[in-house]
């Protein structure tokens, strides 16, 4: 152990950090069970948008076992050193350049979406150009950080000025994502039937709380990164940015998801999926598939403007007599189409 150097504040070097390593480590694991979810409940989803969610886990993955690998560097092998504790390491890697990458998939994730919403480019132009200058900053930002070495000089030039093109970036993005999707929901609810609209003000709401979470998180940021220079506070929510992108797309996708009796459950009172039916098998979950075909712009099939719902239902059936839906039963109404 080497003694202290007097011009470092060990509570606001070592705070921080410790608190966004157990910040990082927690909510990956909130994002792998959303993963999970995912997987289970929506195993015909699109590839593209199966390869959003395993790209964005992986990126994840080897960032928290980065800043893992980081925690223990700074609070096992140099413990009491608080040289060692200013040192960069492998943040670089882990927070400007995986960070920076994942919320690049997100941003591009809603772009494309904005694109079939609107049937315009303009939206998404002005997304990808935003997510454009963001993710440039972040990897600028990486090669910055090598070279400042200490945790201290990332708040000043040059790096002060990529930081600050990053999450200035990443804030006007967001803020043009809750605001383009909102309003473009919105349009698609005012000419679907009631049971989609339902589900499209449940998709709404998700896009405007996670829009909100996101954008508050480079808020903070920034307001660290610029009042506090001195300090390094910004650890906790520059580590934390990229697990509120991949959790948010997760949000958006596993919202489509319906669980009878709870809070958030989607009546469907107009399709008959629960009736009684024979079957050869008990005791194995069970899956019935049925595509509606009602009448509505475009072709058969199709309800309102180019959306197709489409409903399923699992469920654990030990009744002998009468094979009814027990209570173990998951149904959703997926919107499958390009939203």
């Amino acid at each position: 152990m080497s003694g202290q150097s007097s011009d470092i504040d060990i509570v606001t070097v070592a705070g921080p950090l410790l608190l966004s390593y157990l910040a990082n480590s927690g909510l990956q694991g909130v994002l792998c069970v959303q993963v999970y979810t995912y997987y289970i409940a929506f195993p015909n989803d699109r590839t593209i948008l199966k390869i959003i969610v395993y790209a964005t886990l992986l990126f994840e993955t080897l960032q928290t076992l980065i800043l893992t690998r980081d925690a223990f560097d700074t609070f096992v092998t140099h413990l009491g050193d608080i040289d060692a504790i200013d040192n960069v390491r492998l943040t670089w890697l882990a927070v400007p350049v995986s960070g920076g990458l994942v919320a690049f998939i997100g941003h591009m994730f809603f772009a494309y979406r904005l694109r079939v919403l609107s049937h315009s480019w303009i939206p998404s132009i002005l997304v990808v150009f935003t997510a454009v200058c963001a993710v440039v900053s972040a990897l600028a930002l990486g090669v910055a950080a090598t070279m400042a070495n200490k945790l201290r000089n990332l708040t000043h030039n040059p790096a002060f000025v990529f930081i600050s093109l990053w999450n200035g970036s990443s804030l006007v993005c967001d803020v043009l994502v809750a605001g383009f999707m909102t309003y473009y929901l919105a349009r698609q609810r005012a000419i679907t039937n009631s049971r989609v609209h339902r589900q499209i003000t449940r998709l709404i709401r998700a896009t405007v709380e996670t829009g909100i979470i996101s954008a508050t998180i480079t808020v903070v940021s920034l307001i660290l990164y610029t009042k506090f220079r001195n300090n390094v506070y910004y650890p906790v929510t520059s580590v934390i940015s990229s697990k509120s992108y991949s959790n948010t797309i997760l949000v958006i996708l596993n919202n489509r998801m319906n669980i009878i009796g709870g809070r958030n459950e989607i009546h469907m009172e107009d399709q008959d999926v629960t009736s009684n039916w024979s079957a050869h098998r008990v005791g194995l979950p069970w899956r019935l598939r049925k595509k509606e075909k009602k009448g509505g712009v475009g072709a058969p099939g199709r309800t309102g403007d180019g959306v197709t719902v489409l409903t399923e239902v699992w469920s654990d059936r030990h009744n002998l007599n009468t094979l009814e839906v027990s209570s173990i039963q998951f149904k959703r109404s997926t919107i499958v189409s390009e939203i």
